[in-house]
């Protein structure tokens, strides 16, 4: 019944285009026509109540969204991208929720998706991966979650995967002290797959780096300095291997 009443909102909503417009190969994506968005019907997307991104405690600051509000966004599932729909990704439970133009709030599973395209504020959009890379490497975080490509090769691939946690404050009462509000804060952890199928866990630090690679500290040295990258960015950090991998 749930899934039958999805596929109606799938039809008949304008906000859903039944093909993909091709998309370039600069989002590192393939292109794709006919895309069918039925399909999201046999995905078995849950109608659900959405709370909204206020807060009604106040006792908690921030969110758990990776926005503060709808962003516009495609999905990726095995035969390409949607059209754009609303997108409310809380990145604390990795739990997607997509809003049709009428409204309509539907929670999708992660396990039946492949990514994301998601607008930014500034009209850009990031490319986001749907993985489980315990599963699949025997380490790394576990459940399926959303990570973003920052550099994607025929040896390397590195992602960043950003979340959030509780940053929770301490009263303490002999002192008389306010106690100020809860928290949510971003974290953020680097994965790289180098070129034997193994997956490590990397810093934006030069020096740990350096010891963690230690067959490449010469190159990744010579790269840091005639490159002038700072390792200490996302941005920096995927530079690196994008360039580690051209001298290899």
């Amino acid at each position: 019944m749930k899934q039958t009443f999805l596929l109606l909102f799938l039809i008949s909503s304008s906000y859903l285009q039944a093909q993909v417009t091709s998309l370039s190969e600069a989002n590192g994506t393939a292109q794709v026509e006919q895309v069918n968005l039925m399909q999201l019907a046999n995905m078995h997307a849950m109608p659900t109540g959405f709370q909204g991104f206020e807060n009604p405690n106040l006792r908690i600051k921030g969110t758990p969204y990776l926005a503060t509000d709808w962003q516009n966004g495609k999905i990726e599932i095995a035969e390409g991208y949607s059209g754009t729909v609303g997108i409310a990704l809380n990145i604390v439970d990795q739990i997607l929720y997509v809003q049709l133009d009428d409204g309509f709030t539907a929670e999708l599973p992660n396990t039946l998706l492949r990514g994301l395209l998601v607008e930014q504020e500034n009209g850009e959009e990031i490319k986001l991966e749907v993985h489980d890379l315990y599963a699949t490497y025997g380490i790394g975080p576990r459940g399926y979650k959303y990570y973003q490509p920052l550099h994607k090769g025929e040896k390397y691939t590195l992602w960043e995967l950003h979340t959030k946690h509780m940053r929770l404050e301490k009263y303490i009462e002999n002192l008389g002290l306010v106690r100020r509000p809860n928290e949510f804060r971003s974290l953020y952890e680097y994965w790289l797959l180098d070129e034997h199928g193994t997956l490590h866990k990397v810093k934006k630090n030069d020096k740990k780096l350096l010891k963690a690679f230690p067959g490449h500290a010469r190159r990744i040295k010579n790269i840091l300095r005639k490159q002038e990258i700072d390792v200490k960015t996302a941005q920096g950090l995927g530079q690196l291997f994008a360039a580690l991998e051209a001298v290899d």
